[in-house]
C-alpha cells in the first residue's frame, strides 16, 4: 500500500477517519452530552421568570451588583453616597425580618436575588449553622416530665404570634381522610433499652397514632413500632433499627392508596398484614408530643412508655401526603421547601450558645408550629458536627438570624465600627453635601444628637431578638435624612454597575475589579475563543447548588456554575499567552491547566512522524505533579519542656517512627545466610533462617532515601533521619541512637553512626555546599555497602549523598563515601536482648536522647561523641521516605533523584518486592512511602500515618502534631519519567539540529554529531506528516506506575532483544517481570473511570483546542486508546525449520514472509 493511500484520510474505508472538519455545518459543539433538555416546568419553583433572576444564566446582562466582582468588605468599592452604617443595618433589617425561614425554593430565590450586592455580601457574612437534637431521656421510674421533649400546639401560628405570618390558629395536623408520612432520622444509643415513644398525637388511649421503639435487651438493635388506632380499628407495622448511628425512618398510611402502615427505615420498607380503612383520624387538634407520650393501645395491645426517649433526632417532616420508597430516597440527604402538603418541619439549625430563643425550634412550613423544647440543656441538646445525617443540607440557606447571638450581633458591631469610621471620612456622604441647618429643626424635634439619628445604633438594640416577623425594625432618623439616604443609595447601586462597565476589558484571575461573570462569553467572542460548556450532562442541583458532587453526598463548596465560570476567566486570562503561542503544543496544553488539569498526566501530544532511528536513553517525558509533604512545623520555635519515658516531648512537638527493620528471612542468595533454612513450606520454599541475625533488614546493605523541603531557614541543627534500636539494657531501654544525619545552616551535611555498644569509634560522614534550606525539594540518601557488594571482608563501605533537580535535569548534586572496618557486635547486623531486640527503626522528630552516662552510641554524653551528633530538631517537610535493604548504585539513585515516584532498580527481576527465589532477592524495598496518599490530616489525638506502600506494612506513625489539622502540604514539583512510548514513532520537535561544535551539546543530543555533518545517512532520515492527535490511554497511568521499577531500559531491552528469544512465541523474561509487577496490584482496575473522565474532557475541550490548531495541521480529536500495557507484548513466532535449517524453496502456498527490519548505527564515544 502506497504511503499516500494510507494518509489520505477521505476516502471512505481508510484507517484514519477524519472526526473533524473545517467549516461543516452539521457539527455542533454545543449539544448537551446525553441529550439533556430543561424546559420551563423544571424551574417551576424557582425566580427564574424574575425580572431580578441571574443566577440560571439566562441573561446577558447586568441585572443585579451581586453580579460585580466588588470587594463588599471594603466600604470604599461600593458606598459613596449612602452612610455606611445605615447601609448596614438596613441590611440586617432586610435579613433578619423579611428572611423567608419557610418559604418556597422560589420565595428564598427571590428575596436573595433582590438584595443589593452588599446586602448579599452581609448575608454570605451570617453565620451559618446545621445540627440535630439530642434528647436527654429518662430511666425508668423517673418522672417522664424530666426528659428532654417538644409539644408541638396545633394552632397555626399561636405560640410565637410576633414570628408567624400565618395566624389563623386552625388546627393542621389531624389527617382526617388525608394520607400521612412523617419522616425523621434518629441514632438510638448502644445500649439496652425499654419502651420509648418518639412521636405520638393522641385523644383517647382508643384514638392515637404513635410512633415508639420497643423493649430491646440489644445494644445494637431494636424494634420501630408504628401503629394508628381509632376506636375498635386499628393498623401496626415494626421494623429493625440499628442503634449507635444515624437511621433515616419514614412512618406512612395512604388512606388513597394500599391502606396499610408502612416504615420505610434505611431503605428497607417494612408492611402492616392487612389494609385497614379508618373513617377519619382526628385527635381532637391535640397537641404533637416528640421524644415522650404516654399509655397508648397499639394493635389489641396497651403499649406503656417505661422511660422517655433518649438519643438524637434530626429533620422531622410532616406530610399529608403518602411517600413512596423512591421520593424517601431522594430527599432524606437534602432538605426540602414549604408546600401545601407539608405540615410541620423542623430542622433543628438553630445554634447552641447563650441568646434569648435558645429553647425556640423554628417550624419550616407554612404553618408557622414554633415550638420549644422541654428540658433544654446549655450546650448538650443541640449539637452542631460533621455527624450531621441531612448531608446535602446546604448550610448557604441555614442562615442565623436572631439577632442577640453573640456571632450575629457581633458581625454587626465589627461593621457599624468600621462604617462610622468610614462615614466620618467620606466627603460625599450625601448628608455632607446639603447645609447642616436644613438638619437642626427634625433633629431637635426628636431629640437626635446626630444628623443620622439612631441609624448608627446595634441593630441588636432596636430588635426583639426574634427573625422572620416582616416588620422592619430599623432605627430611627429625620425624615429628610431617610428620604436623601433612599436616593444615595440608589446613586450607589448606578455608580456600582457602570464601573463595572469599564471592567468588562479587563479579564484576571483576581477575584475582584475584573470582567463580571455574565461577560465572559462576549469577551470570548471578541478574542475568537469558544469556551466549552464543561458541565451540560450534570443535574440542575449540581450547577445551581453544588449538591451531590460526590459520592457520599456532600456539598461542593463551590458551585459546577462557579467552577466553569472560574475555569473561563482563567481561560481568558491566559489568551494573550495563547495568541502568542499558537501552533505549539504549550498553547494547548494551557487549555487544560486553565481547568486545573495538569496534561501531561493524563494525555499524550502526539505529532506524527519524526526520525526512523530511536533511542531507548533518550526515552524520557516530563511531567508536573503535586506531592504532598508532612509539615514538621510544629516544632519550629519549641522547646522541650516535659519528657517521656524516651526523651520524646509531651506537648505539641512532631515525632514520626517507622516499624522495626526486621522480618523472617526466606529469600536464597547474598548476602549469605549466617545459620541454616528451616520448616520450609510450599510458600517459603527455601525455608526460614534459623538466625535471628539473618532477619535483621541492615545486615546486608541498605539505603535510606528522603525527600526533604524547608519553607524557611532555621539556626538550630536538623536531624533529617535517625536510626534507633531497643533493648532492656541502657542506654537501649529508652531508645539507643545508632545514626543521625544532621544538617546546618552552613550548608553541611553530616552523618555521625555509632553502632556497636562496645565500640567507641564514631564514623562520621560530611558534605559541603549543600543549601537544603533554599525552598527547593532535595533529595537526601544515605547507607551501608556490605562486604559482599565492594568484594572485601570485614569492611564496608558508607556513603551519604544530596541533589536536586528540575524537570529532570540535575541541577547540583554531592556524594561522598568511607570505608570502615565491621565491628562483630554491631547493631546492623548483631541482634541482642540487651540493644536490638526487635531490630532497629526509622525517627523524625525532636528528642532528648536518654541515658547518656552510659557512654555508649549516639546517647553518649560523657564526651566520646560531638554534641552535633544530639541534635534532634527537625521543622521541614518530608515525603518519599524509602529505605531498601540493598546498596542503591549512582545509576539508580539518579533515577530516583530525577523521578521522585521511582522505586527503580536495574534488574526487577531480582530485587522487585515480591520475588524470593533468585538469589539477592532478599535485597529490595522495605520501606515505601508515598506523597500521594490519601490522609493528610491529623486525628484528633493529634495522630498520622505516612503509608507503607511496599505491603511491608513499616507504616511511620506520627504523633503529636495538631489535633485535626492538615498536616500535609502540597509542593509542586516537575520532573522527568521513563516514557512508556519508547517504541512509538513521536516527534516532540521537527526542527532537529544534526551537529554541534561543542562536545558537552553533543553529549546531551541523541542523534547529533561533532560538526561538520554534510548529510544525513538514511537511518536517521525523518518521515514526517501534519497528523496531530491528544490521546488518552486507558492504561497510561498503570504503564507510568510499571515504570517506576525499573532504574532505565536495560531490563526492558533484555527481554525483548535476548536473541535466543528469536524463535519463541512469547517473551520470556517480560512475563516474569509481569508477574512479579502485578503481585503489588490489590484490586481490579476501573477502566469506567478513566472512560467517564475521556468523556468529559472530549465534550468540554475538544471545540477550543480545535480552534487553536492551525489550518494545515491534521487534526484526529480526542482519542480514549485501548492498547497493551508495558509488559505485555505480543510476539511473531519465526519459523525456523523452514527459514534457517533447509534450502528448500518455500510453498508459495503459504504467502509472503515479511520480517522487521531494524537499522542500527556504531557510534564511538
Amino acid at each position: 500500500m502506497s504511503k499516500k493511500a494510507l494518509l489520505d484520510r477521505n476516502v471512505p474505508g481508510k484507517i484514519f477517519k477524519p472526526k473533524f472538519r473545517r467549516g461543516d455545518p452539521s457539527i455542533s459543539y454545543l449539544k448537551k452530552p446525553d441529550n439533556i433538555d430543561y424546559t420551563l416546568s423544571d424551574f417551576s419553583d424557582s425566580n427564574i421568570e424574575s425580572s431580578s433572576s441571574f443566577r440560571y444564566g439566562n441573561k446577558k446582562e447586568i441585572v443585579s451588583t451581586q453580579q460585580v466582582r466588588t470587594d463588599y468588605s471594603n466600604f470604599v468599592n461600593h458606598t459613596f453616597f449612602h452612610s455606611a452604617v445605615a447601609n448596614v443595618n438596613e441590611a440586617f433589617d432586610k435579613i433578619v425580618n423579611f428572611y423567608p425561614m419557610n418559604g418556597t425554593n422560589k420565595e428564598i430565590e427571590k428575596f436573595e436575588d433582590e438584595l443589593t450586592g452588599f446586602e448579599k455580601y452581609v448575608l454570605d457574612s451570617f453565620p451559618k449553622n446545621v445540627g440535630y437534637l439530642v434528647f436527654s431521656g429518662t430511666q425508668k421510674g423517673e418522672l417522664s416530665s424530666n426528659g428532654t421533649s417538644i409539644s408541638v400546639n396545633d394552632r397555626e401560628g399561636s405560640t410565637y404570634t410576633t414570628i408567624s405570618n400565618n395566624k389563623s390558629a386552625k388546627a393542621v395536623l389531624d389527617p382526617k381522610t388525608n394520607p400521612l408520612t412523617i419522616s425523621f432520622f434518629c441514632k438510638a444509643p448502644k445500649k439496652q433499652n425499654d419502651n420509648q415513644i418518639l412521636f405520638q398525637k393522641k385523644s383517647s388511649l382508643a384514638n392515637n397514632f404513635t410512633i415508639a421503639i420497643s423493649s430491646s435487651a440489644s445494644s445494637t438493635k431494636a424494634d420501630v413500632v408504628f401503629g394508628i388506632t381509632s376506636g375498635s380499628l386499628y393498623s401496626y407495622v415494626t421494623g429493625s433499627l440499628n442503634k449507635g448511628s444515624f437511621s433515616n425512618i419514614a412512618a406512612i398510611y395512604d388512606p388513597q392508596g394500599d391502606e396499610k402502615t408502612k416504615l420505610i427505615i434505611d431503605d428497607t420498607v417494612y408492611s402492616s398484614s392487612m389494609s385497614t380503612v379508618f373513617n377519619s383520624l382526628d385527635f381532637s387538634s391535640e397537641n404533637l408530643s416528640i421524644g415522650t407520650g404516654t399509655q397508648a393501645r397499639l394493635n389489641n395491645l396497651i403499649f406503656d412508655q417505661q422511660e422517655t426517649f433518649s438519643g438524637s433526632i434530626d429533620e422531622i417532616r410532616y406530610f399529608h401526603d403518602a411517600k413512596n420508597l423512591t421520593q424517601i430516597k431522594k430527599t432524606k440527604y437534602k432538605s426540602v421547601q414549604a408546600s401545601d402538603s407539608l405540615k410541620l418541619y423542623f430542622k433543628f439549625n438553630e445554634p447552641s450558645g447563650s441568646y434569648s430563643a435558645r429553647k425556640v425550634v423554628l417550624d419550616s412550613s407554612t404553618s408557622n408550629l414554633h415550638s420549644t423544647i422541654t428540658n433544654y440543656l446549655d450546650n448538650y441538646t443541640r449539637v452542631t458536627g460533621s455527624d450531621n445525617p441531612v448531608l446535602n443540607e446546604l448550610s448557604e440557606r441555614n442562615p442565623v438570624l436572631f439577632p442577640d447571638y453573640v456571632r450575629v450581633s457581633t458581625l454587626n458591631k465589627n461593621l457599624l465600627t468600621s462604617g462610622s469610621l468610614y462615614d466620618d471620612a467620606n466627603p460625599n456622604l450625601i448628608t455632607k453635601l446639603v447645609p447642616p441647618h436644613y438638619f437642626l429643626e427634625a433633629n431637635n424635634f426628636e431629640d437626635f444628637k446626630d444628623i443620622l439619628g439612631n441609624l448608627g445604633k446595634s441593630f441588636e438594640s432596636g430588635s426583639d431578638n426574634f427573625p422572620g416577623k416582616e416588620i422592619s425594625e430599623i432605627q430611627s432618623a429625620a425624615l429628610l435624612v431617610k428620604f436623601l439616604l433612599t436616593w444615595a443609595k440608589f446613586f450607589d447601586e448606578i455608580k456600582i454597575l457602570s464601573d463595572a462597565i469599564t471592567s468588562i476589558q479587563h479579564t484576571y484571575y483576581d477575584d475582584f475589579e475584573t470582567t463580571p461573570d455574565v461577560f465572559l462569553k462576549r469577551k470570548a467572542q471578541e478574542l475568537n475563543l469558544t469556551l466549552p460548556s464543561m458541565f451540560g450532562s450534570a443535574e440542575l442541583s449540581q450547577i445551581i447548588s453544588g449538591i451531590n458532587l460526590t459520592e457520599n453526598y456532600s456539598n461542593a463548596a463551590l458551585t459546577l456554575n462557579q467552577i466553569q465560570n472560574s475555569i473561563w476567566r482563567r481561560i481568558l486570562s491566559d489568551s494573550v499567552n495563547m495568541k502568542m503561542t499558537k501552533g505549539t503544543i504549550d498553547s494547548l496544553k494551557s487549555v487544560f491547566r486553565s481547568a486545573g488539569i495538569e496534561p501531561d498526566n493524563i494525555l499524550t501530544f502526539r505529532e506524527y512522524g519524526g526520525a526512523q532511528l530511536k533511542s531507548l536513553e533518550g526515552s524520557r517525558v516530563h511531567k508536573v505533579d503535586v506531592l504532598g509533604m508532612l509539615n514538621f512545623s510544629g516544632s519550629l520555635n519549641q522547646t522541650i519542656t516535659t519528657v517521656d519515658n524516651a526523651g520524646y516531648s509531651t506537648n505539641k512537638i512532631p515525632k514520626m517512627k517507622s516499624g522495626f527493620l526486621s522480618g523472617s528471612r526466606i529469600q536464597a542468595g547474598v548476602p549469605e545466610i549466617s545459620g541454616q533454612f528451616v520448616q520450609k513450606t510450599p510458600t517459603k520454599i527455601h525455608g526460614i533462617s534459623n538466625n535471628l541475625n539473618d532477619g535483621l533488614l541492615t545486615s546486608g546493605s541498605f539505603t535510606y532515601e528522603g525527600l526533604y523541603r524547608y519553607t524557611k531557614p532555621t539556626s538550630v541543627p536538623q536531624s533529617l533521619i535517625r536510626i534507633h534500636t531497643t533493648g532492656s539494657t541502657a542506654p537501649s531501654n529508652k531508645e539507643s541512637v545508632i545514626a543521625n544525619l544532621v544538617t546546618t545552616d552552613k550548608n553541611k551535611i553530616e552523618l555521625f553512626i555509632k553502632d556497636s555498644p562496645t565500640g567507641s569509634k564514631v564514623k562520621r560522614l560530611f558534605l559541603t555546599g549543600v543549601n537544603i534550606f533554599d525552598e527547593e525539594p532535595w533529595h537526601i540518601s544515605f547507607g551501608r555497602k556490605a562486604p559482599h557488594d565492594i568484594g572485601k571482608t570485614s569492611r564496608s563501605d558508607y556513603f551519604l549523598r544530596a541533589a536536586k533537580q528540575e524537570n529532570g535535569e540535575i541541577l547540583a548534586q554531592y556524594h561522598t563515601s568511607s570505608n570502615y572496618a565491621d565491628i562483630g557486635d554491631s547493631i546492623f547486623v548483631s541482634s541482642s536482648f540487651e540493644h536490638n531486640a526487635s531490630g532497629s527503626f526509622l525517627v523524625v522528630g525532636s528528642q532528648n536522647f536518654q541515658n547518656g552516662s552510659s557512654g555508649k552510641f549516639l546517647n553518649d554524653s560523657t564526651g566520646g561523641v560531638d554534641t552535633l551528633a544530639h541534635s534532634s530538631s527537625f521543622s521541614g517537610l518530608i515525603t518519599n521516605s524509602l529505605f531498601w535493604s540493598k546498596f542503591i548504585t549512582k545509576k539508580e539513585w539518579i533515577e530516583h533523584v530525577r523521578n521522585h515516584a521511582s522505586v527503580g532498580v536495574i534488574d526487577p527481576k531480582i530485587n522487585y518486592n515480591f520475588e524470593v527465589n533468585a538469589s539477592g532477592s532478599f535485597e529490595r524495598l522495605i520501606i515505601q512511602t508515598s506523597g500521594k496518599q490519601a490522609t493528610t490530616a491529623s486525628n484528633n489525638a493529634g495522630n498520622v500515618r505516612l503509608f507503607d506502600f511496599s505491603q511491608n506494612n513499616l507504616h511511620f506513625e506520627g504523633s503529636n502534631f495538631e489535633n485535626s489539622k492538615v498536616v500535609v502540604k502540597p509542593t509542586r514539583v516537575e520532573f522527568e519519567m521513563l516514557s512508556s512510548l519508547f517504541d512509538t514513532n513521536i516527534a516532540k520537535t521537527k526542527v532537529r539540529v544534526r551537529s554541534f561544535q561543542d562536545a558537552e551539546l553533543v553529549e546531551n543530543s541523541n542523534f547529533s554529531q561533532i560538526a561538520p555533518v554534510y548529510e544525513t545517512i538514511p537511518s536517521e532520515e525523518v518521515v514526517d506528516d501534519n497528523r496531530f492527535s491528544i490521546d488518552m490511554s486507558v492504561f497510561g497511568g498503570l504503564n507510568e506506575n510499571i515504570l517506576t521499577t525499573f532504574a532505565n531500559f536495560s531490563a526492558i531491552d533484555d527481554a525483548l532483544g535476548r536473541p535466543n528469544a528469536m524463535f519463541s512465541d512469547r517473551y520470556v523474561d517480560l512475563e516474569d517481570l509481569r508477574k512479579i509487577y502485578f503481585n503489588n496490584v490489590l484490586e481490579k482496575i476501573d477502566l469506567g473511570k478513566f472512560r467517564s473522565i475521556f468523556k468529559w474532557i472530549d465534550n468540554s475541550f475538544t471545540d477550543l483546542v480545535f480552534s487553536m490548531i492551525p489550518r494545515s495541521t491534521n487534526f484526529m480529536g480526542i482519542n480514549f486508546i485501548y492498547e497493551s500495557h508495558v509488559l505485555e507484548r505480543n510476539k511473531m513466532k519465526y519459523l525456523y525449520d523452514e527459514i534457517y535449517l533447509k534450502s528448500l524453496p518455500r510453498d508459495p502456498s503459504r504467502g509472503n514472509l515479511l520480517l522487521s527490519q531494524f537499522v542500527g548505527k556504531l557510534k564511538k564515544h
